[in-house]
């Protein structure tokens, strides 16, 4: 077990820092690199997230001019009404005029790219503490005051994790969020291996792994080969129609004695049994939001009848984390299966989810990993004694 004094000292440290501090820091390193130059946006990443920040910078009067992108079939076309160049073409069009930000949620190798281009270039976090009181939070992006008030709770999840790579990574987070000094955070493990830390546990050729947010089948066809094709049964839960059609196909496209062990069921799992609201997109990002027209099956996984227990649940499902682990109290305090729960939607899931799961069963241990860059792809992992190595 990791060294407790030493890791709660650093907290306090990390903790005793005041906003006013901390803001003018970043306001700081934000002025060295924007040099007075008028708000002109580049976005490198013309996919998922800069869609987003397109239309979320609009919301504060921000006009991005154009986007970059490495894919070469997205140059020469528009995104968001938007024109997307090689990021070469753009730095030479742009830098004396823009600042360039990535919008890729692995960001640091986007980051070195548009250094390396001299193009004068702000983190996407850095960019919206500028427009903190507006923008924040968004997902696990912290504004600057979002922990006050809620250090006691940051402090009671301290102790909870079982290594010295999850203190690290807990600490650093917290410094993180605190200042945006990239600095301050340990290396992320590869995006690969997300939801399946052979690491920490050990293998059941007699799992029932329950997907809960299945997407397409993604997390599947990562599963298979690490156990060796060697399991009870993959339950895929997927809301979305177009989601559930391609996780349907990807478990079609398995070897007929694999696919009999594989089912789907369409409902957003939650905190109650009813219907929902939710936003189909088709893509990873859809979502439980109260203003759709579109109307769901929803489920606590606490009413679902499966013939065997489940002994590995793996959650994301943005945001609706705490409300899926409400709804699934008594099956997770009668039968201890493994979890991987996604932290990086909301901010305070960093430390409220592993404090909800210890109260629901304090038999777990506790380990945190990330698998891309500051805030994003982090998961807690509650695993049983009995299943750690």
């Amino acid at each position: 077990m990791p060294e407790p004094s030493r890791s709660q000292a650093r907290l306090e440290s990390i903790l005793a820092v005041p906003e006013e501090a901390r803001r003018a820091s970043v306001q700081a390193r934000f002025q060295a690199i924007s040099q007075g130059r008028e708000l002109h946006l580049v976005f490198l990443g013309a996919k998922f997230l800069g869609h987003e920040m397109v239309r979320i910078f609009r919301r504060v009067g921000l006009q991005p001019i154009a986007f970059a992108d490495n894919n070469p079939e997205l140059q020469g076309t528009e995104v968001e009404g938007l024109p997307v160049f090689s990021p070469l073409e753009a730095v030479n069009r742009f830098k004396d005029r823009a600042l360039f930000v990535p919008t890729v949620f692995t960001n640091g190798p986007a980051l070195k790219q548009l250094i390396e281009l001299g193009a004068p270039t702000v983190p996407l976090n850095m960019l919206m503490w500028q427009y903190a009181d507006t923008l924040l939070p968004y997902s696990s992006v912290c504004h600057p005051n979002t922990m006050a008030g809620k250090e006691d709770r940051i402090r009671k999840a301290l102790p909870l994790w079982s290594d010295e790579a999850s203190l690290e990574e807990y600490l650093g987070q917290i410094q993180w969020r605190r200042t945006l000094d990239r600095d301050a955070l340990p290396a992320h493990e590869p995006a690969g291996d997300i939801y399946y830390p052979l690491d920490l546990l050990n293998p059941s050729p007699e799992e029932v792994f329950v997907d809960c947010g299945a997407y397409d089948g993604d997390t599947l066809k990562a599963f298979l080969p690490r156990w060796q094709s060697a399991f009870r049964r993959f339950i895929g839960i997927e809301a979305d129609t177009r989601n559930l059609e391609k996780l349907q196909a990807t478990i079609s496209s398995l070897p007929t004695h694999l696919a009999a062990r594989c089912r789907t069921l369409r409902f957003a799992v939650g905190k109650f049994t009813g219907t929902v609201r939710f936003a189909e997109t088709g893509t990873w990002g859809s979502s439980i939001v109260e203003t759709s027209t579109i109307e769901v099956p929803a489920s606590r996984l606490d009413d679902l009848q499966l013939e065997e227990p489940p002994t590995y649940i793996k959650m994301d499902v943005e945001g609706a984390e705490p409300d899926v682990l409400e709804g699934a109290r008594s099956l997770i305090s009668r039968h201890r299966p493994i979890l991987a729960v996604c932290l990086y939607h909301r901010p305070e899931d960093l430390w409220d989810i592993p404090l909800q799961i210890h109260a629901i069963c304090p038999e777990y241990r506790f380990f945190l990993r990330r698998y891309s860059d500051e805030n994003w792809e982090q998961v807690c992992y509650a695993i049983p004694m009995e299943r750690c190595r």
